[in-house]
């Protein structure tokens, strides 16, 4: 049976989840969870990518993780590395994780925000900790010291713009009969450009824009700013026409 394509995402952003082959655990000890870490930090700074959120669990992990590499690359370069340690030190061989990693697109601010609570309250609802805050092993904590604007390696830009402080954050989170609105501002994810030229390769993959009417033209521009909230002056970084033409283009009626 022919393998079901992993789902892409316009903003790069993907839930990903690891669990260890037939339920086994994958960390026995505290000194496990740092060399995790320090697998993590080391693929983040050959890969490029960028991790929003993280929880560590017994035998399996949450990431929340912008990729800038195709994301298998990135977590390859983790599960290869923890691996190889974790092998080594327990004096096993073959796989950790199970099969391929799980992976799900977070393609708007709402949904982040909820994928980012799941996330840190996963030791709760596992009955470990009775607060999210009492969990050494996720980065809830951290953010704490992101609303305080101290670094954390996280990328934490669109969380902080959607709580306006951290006790918003901390009540969204604990909340049980959630209310967005009592908490939440509207949050938004970021249009990059490699979102940009991500959604014209699904979207359009042959297009070739020399052959593309003035219409055609505004209606992509148009498309491409609802979708992704793209700025003109982003639009005019990726695609090959000036800012001011494109200004027009998306002025007319």
């Amino acid at each position: 049976m022919p393998r079901i394509k992993r789902k892409e995402s316009r903003t790069g952003i993907h839930h990903v989840f690891m669990r260890g082959v037939g339920q086994m655990d994958i960390f026995k000890d505290d000194d496990d969870r740092w060399g995790f870490m320090n697998s993590l930090d080391r693929a983040k700074c050959q890969g490029g990518f960028s991790v929003i959120a993280y929880c560590l669990m017994t035998n399996h992990i949450h990431l929340l993780v912008r990729e800038q590499e195709p994301l298998g690359d990135s977590i390859k370069r983790i599960s290869v590395s923890y691996s190889r340690r974790f092998n080594k030190k327990y004096g096993r061989s073959g796989h950790l994780f199970q099969g391929r990693f799980g992976s799900e697109p977070v393609e708007t601010g709402r949904y982040l925000a909820r994928v980012v609570r799941y996330i840190h309250m996963n030791p709760v609802k596992a009955k470990i900790v009775f607060r999210p805050e009492d969990y050494r092993w996720s980065s809830y904590k951290c953010y704490r010291k992101v609303f305080k604007g101290m670094e954390t390696g996280l990328e934490s830009d669109m969380v902080k713009a959607a709580f306006s402080n951290w006790e918003n954050f901390r009540k969204y989170t604990l909340a049980e009969d959630l209310k967005e609105t009592d908490f939440l501002d509207e949050p938004s994810v970021a249009c990059t450009a490699e979102m940009i030229a991500g959604y014209i390769m699904a979207e359009r993959p042959k297009l070739d824009w020399s052959k593309v009417s003035e219409e055609e033209k505004r209606e992509l521009l148009l498309e491409i700013k609802e979708k992704l909230g793209a700025s003109g002056r982003l639009l005019s970084e990726v695609l090959p026409i000036g800012r001011n033409r494109i200004n027009r283009l998306l002025k007319e009626e």
